[in-house]
């Protein structure tokens, strides 16, 4: 959670990211982090290209 908050900064985008279908991860963001440790890893891997302003 903490890495969404680096990344968005903010409450509204960070419950929007984790809660809306995301194109590039194919489900929810929440859903894939905590089904397994490759989702999460998924969700960690946008949030980091989020933050550095790449393509997530």
């Amino acid at each position: 959670m903490s890495l969404a908050w680096t990344a968005l900064g903010d409450r509204d985008r960070v419950m929007a990211f984790l809660n809306a279908d995301h194109p590039q991860l194919g489900a929810r963001p929440l859903d894939l982090a905590i089904a397994s440790d490759v989702g999460l890893a998924r969700v960690e891997r946008a949030l980091a290209d989020l933050a550095t302003g790449a393509q997530a």
